[in-house]
């Protein structure tokens, strides 16, 4: 018995060692953790959130499930509410893709409507992980606007107020913008409809003119002759743009008859693609190809 016993607390104490020394290894000294993270996200993309990091931006962490890269939040000088900065688990400087820029079109009048937008946990609002699904390798950048996109029409007034904020985010990002893909959804066909104008006039300002990709995420509550004259005034100077209109069908659809409107007004083409998408308003970025845009927006 008494050897037996000897056994036995040798068996627990030894567990008990191994499995300390396991947890320490792996958690507490964070000795495993960054290589797991340097197999799976590219330097330039850490680069670029310590980058953030030091200008003030909160970045999370891509760890533990590395099916995302980083989401980095704060603020800009010559934008009054914070800007959204999400970066490729596999980003590399060198070759990134057309900067994609969305307006998230809903009510955020506070912390908890905006982590409604913002959700991870139903995957609505899961930008990151949409981001890397894509297989892009650019930058999305997603400022956020309080009321119904009262932010993006107060600032937004004209072409030079875009021009300031893309100078903005070059000296942020450390990297010039040489073509841009924009979005919206929901309320933010405003914007998008601004956008339209100005690229058909003759003041586009500094910026403007390097869009390549637009797209429309239920996103289309009156009939706009700019926006249904845009892809084809971009497709004369870019013959290789993309142009997508996805929206909600199906019972309590509001935006429906102003996107079979534009149905109308676009015709279908290879590049130009639609989609009719059964799922709620909130879940079209997840549902609706936001993913693809950013995919073939990038010539995937």
């Amino acid at each position: 018995m008494g050897a037996a016993r000897i056994y036995f607390l040798f068996i627990v104490f030894f567990t008990h060692f191994s499995f300390a020394k396991s947890t320490t290894d792996c958690f507490s000294t964070n000795n495993f953790l960054p290589l797991r993270i340097e197999l799976k996200v590219s330097s330039d993309a850490e680069q670029m959130a310590s980058q953030l990091s030091r200008l003030g931006f909160r970045c999370t962490d891509p760890a533990p499930s590395y099916d995302r890269g980083y989401r980095c939040r704060g603020k800009i000088s010559s934008y009054p509410e914070p800007v959204n900065f999400y970066i490729p688990p596999g980003y590399k400087k060198e070759t990134a893709g057309p900067l994609a820029m969305h307006f998230h079109g809903h009510n955020i009048n506070g912390r908890s409507d905006a982590s409604v937008h913002f959700n991870i946990q139903n995957g609505n609002g899961d930008y990151g992980k949409m981001l890397a699904n894509s297989g892009t390798n650019t930058l999305l950048i997603i400022p956020e606007s309080l009321g119904n996109c009262e932010t993006y029409a107060d600032y937004f007034k004209a072409p030079r107020d875009l021009d300031k904020f893309m100078q903005e985010i070059e000296s942020t990002t450390g990297r010039s913008i040489s073509s841009l893909s924009f979005s919206s959804h929901s309320g933010g066909d405003r914007t998008m409809d601004r956008l339209a104008v100005w690229y058909q006039s003759n003041n586009r300002g500094e910026y403007l003119g390097r869009t390549k990709n637009i797209a429309l995420f239920d996103s289309l509550y009156a009939n706009s002759e700019a926006l249904a004259r845009w892809p084809q005034a971009l497709k004369n100077e870019v013959p290789i743009s993309k142009f997508l209109n996805s929206y909600v069908v199906g019972s309590g659809a509001s935006t429906i008859k102003h996107m079979q409107w534009l149905r109308t007004k676009v015709p279908l083409t290879e590049a130009w693609k639609y989609r009719e998408v059964r799922t709620q308003h909130m879940s079209i970025m997840r549902d609706g190809g936001f993913s693809d845009f950013l995919g073939y927006a990038e010539g995937k």
